[in-house]
């Protein structure tokens, strides 16, 4: 990924135009299915799932462009997107891991300029793809301890197959804003799924899927190694028929080659595993746990589609956390899409805020508009109420006079209870922006984005704190100004980034 130094124009867009959520698009042989989530509690806002027919899809490559945007057509109807003037929200797409080849390049350190070149020159030797044939992409996985040199994941896609799909979804107005292995959509499950505090580990993940068996190698939730097979290349599936004994007897023989090579390449030992399986997992998981002397890492998934495991949604929900929780600005995961796709959002962040500004000026213009309309009736109003009044004064007797003062002083009385009605709804914003300010300062917490609506009772916070306990000291403290009725941080908004953790937090005010 070429490294684009941040600029002031994008920096004001992310002040002014909230993050959005984008959906996932998943493609295998069997099924088309897309997921939207709620980033705030991480349900499901938008699921649906469509069986595709035989031979659209064979072994990751298009193979019928038709059916696909026949399919694409139906699910955005699903999706609630089918409005055929208007385009699909951006979607984060996975497609089979068979489609892309992944490798890891130790380089020596060499200024952060410089990375993409360096990158790219010696991937030339380390893929089996002529790179003017393929797309490609590459990550910054950081420094390895044991050489002290650093590390990029490389990925490359044949440009023939990638653009087959890209055609399609043009075609049905499907727009990709990213679009990663299937490899890549599951690694991502451990670093927000699993039971565990251990976050350094070396870990194997298998699944067990529709169309054939992933294998993958991961180390501190990064993708070090990858491997796929469709149920057609394994000898025990020929006859399509899937016992326990031929998994097991699957598992045994390729768990087996991939621990022995990571150990030879690598140097290291894959102590813990990681199984997503439709059926049979809990007996899968003794079984390699026994064989292989294996600790088994535990993901919690979240329920997608009620009567079917989650295990079966592990792509998408991993495609769907990328296009949910991970900010776009620092989303520097490989994506194998044609150069210039990666500005899409920031093209849509661009249509946002002219569109934005365009509805604040016209409603600004509006409400002169209106409140010099307003004041024009009434001053209109009040000059025949005086001119009335002056009249009566000439006709009618001191009794008429003093019911009418009398009348008057009750509606004065009535529009001063009105104006201390209105003036009790609108809160003093600077108490609550001071304290806000104060104590993200005494936490050494830095404040990235504020949202405040008017006529609401909450204040919406975008943070980033040197750690999780920081943020938590933050709310604390900040619930202690006595400004505040309460403070919510949802677990599910802590993300960590190389400058601390990020997270989310609502403040709801007190009432006067």
């Amino acid at each position: 990924m070429t490294e684009q130094k941040p600029n002031w124009f994008k920096a004001f867009l992310k002040k002014l135009v909230p993050d959005e959520e984008f959906g996932a698009l998943e493609i295998g042989e069997k099924n088309l299915r897309y997921l939207l989530f709620s980033k705030y509690d991480l349900k499901p806002r938008i699921f649906s799932e469509i069986k595709l027919e035989p031979g659209i899809i064979v072994k990751g490559e298009l193979k019928n462009k038709a059916s696909l945007v026949k399919a694409l057509d139906e699910m955005k109807k699903i999706a609630r997107c089918d409005d055929s003037t208007k385009n699909c929200s951006p979607v984060i797409v996975t497609l089979s891991s068979a489609n892309f080849f992944f490798n890891v390049l130790e380089l020596p350190e060499v200024p952060e300029a410089s990375y993409d070149e360096a990158v790219r020159l010696n991937a030339v030797q380390a893929t089996p793809m002529n790179l003017d044939e393929a797309y490609f992409d590459w990550q910054n996985l950081g420094v390895n301890l044991k050489t002290l040199q650093r590390e990029f994941l490389i990925g490359v896609g044949s440009r023939v197959k990638i653009d087959a799909y890209l055609e399609s979804f043009d075609q049905a107005g499907f727009q990709p804003l990213a679009l990663e292995s299937r490899s890549l959509s599951l690694l991502r499950n451990f670093n927000y799924f699993s039971e565990t505090i251990e976050k350094n580990i070396t870990l194997l993940m298998v699944e067990i899927g529709d169309d054939g068996i992933s294998f993958l190698v991961g180390k501190q939730g990064k993708l070090f190694f990858d491997f796929y097979l469709f149920w057609d290349e394994i000898p025990e599936a020929l006859d399509q028929k899937i016992t326990r004994e031929d998994l097991e007897a699957i598992l045994l023989r390729e768990v087996k080659r991939i621990i022995e090579y990571f150990s030879l390449h690598s140097q290291e030992q894959i102590l813990h595993f990681c199984l997503f399986a439709p059926v049979l997992k809990n007996e899968l998981v003794d079984f390699l746990a026994q064989k292989f002397n294996l600790r088994q890492v535990e993901l919690k998934l979240p329920d997608i589609s009620q009567g079917k495991a989650p295990d079966v949604y592990a792509g998408l929900i991993g495609a769907g956390i990328r296009g949910s929780l991970i900010p776009r600005d620092i989303d520097d995961i490989i994506s194998l899409l044609p150069q210039g796709t990666e500005k899409i959002y920031q093209d849509r962040q661009t249509l946002s805020f002219v569109s934005l500004w365009t509805k604040v000026v016209i409603a600004g213009l509006f409400g002169v508009l209106l409140i010099l309309g307003s004041t024009l009736l009434i001053v209109q109003g009040q000059k025949s109420r005086i001119l009335d009044q002056i009249n009566s004064l000439k006709v009618l007797p001191e009794t008429s006079e003093a019911l009418s003062l009398q009348k008057e002083a009750v509606e004065f009385n009535q529009d001063v209870e009105k104006i201390s009605r209105l003036e009790s709804i609108y809160n003093n914003w600077s108490v609550f922006m001071v304290s806000i300010v104060q104590v993200s300062q005494a936490q050494n917490v830095s404040i990235i984005r504020l949202s405040l609506l008017e006529n609401s009772q909450e204040i919406r916070m975008k943070a980033r704190a040197p750690t999780q306990k920081r943020a938590l000291d933050f709310q604390k403290q900040a619930l202690e100004t006595g400004v505040f009725s309460k403070i919510e941080i949802p677990l599910s908004s802590f993300s960590e980034t190389p400058e601390g953790v990020e997270f989310d937090a609502i403040f709801s005010l007190l009432k006067k």
